[in-house]
């Protein structure tokens, strides 16, 4: 079970948070890297 929450409601930081949160963690096909997103 799980609350959906509008993006549109979300700050810009806690959006931001999310989406790096999502695309960094472990498990995913992406690979690691020690550098931020700002950096890729």
């Amino acid at each position: 079970m799980g609350i959906t929450i509008p993006h549109d409601r979300l700050s810009q930081s806690a959006l931001q948070g999310l989406i790096e949160e999502f695309v960094t963690r472990d498990g995913t096909d992406t690979g690691y890297t020690d550098g931020s997103l700002e950096e890729e």
